[in-house]
């Protein structure tokens, strides 16, 4: 019949948008990388569910997989930067709210 398939044909590997992320990521826009990366998620999750991995196509999930952990590596190392920035932000707004209390005093 007209639709049906005899079988599983090739997967296309979903491609990481590394170039967008890291723009997102670059610019502080948390809220982008996290809809790019849930973007990528659901191709991925479909692209999975029909996928023969057995196939010559293991290489390129390979390199997709690699991929995925530089990336989150790199995102891994930003949002610990984050982190650090706002530990230090939270520590001198604290000394600038103890230096203006003894100026009062």
């Amino acid at each position: 019949m007209a639709g049906d398939r005899a079988g599983p044909g090739p997967v296309t590997v979903p491609v990481l948008p590394v170039d967008d992320l890291r723009a997102a990521i670059e610019a502080g826009d948390f809220s982008a990388a996290d809809h790019l990366i849930a973007a990528h998620n659901h191709e991925l999750v479909a692209a999975l569910a029909t996928a023969d991995l057995g196939t010559g196509a293991r290489p390129a999930w390979n390199d997709l997989l690699r991929n995925q952990r530089e990336m989150l590596a790199e995102l891994r190392t930003a949002r610990d930067h984050c982190a650090r920035e706002l530990a230090r932000f939270g520590n001198n707004q604290r000394g600038a709210r103890a230096y203006l209390q003894q100026g009062a005093a």
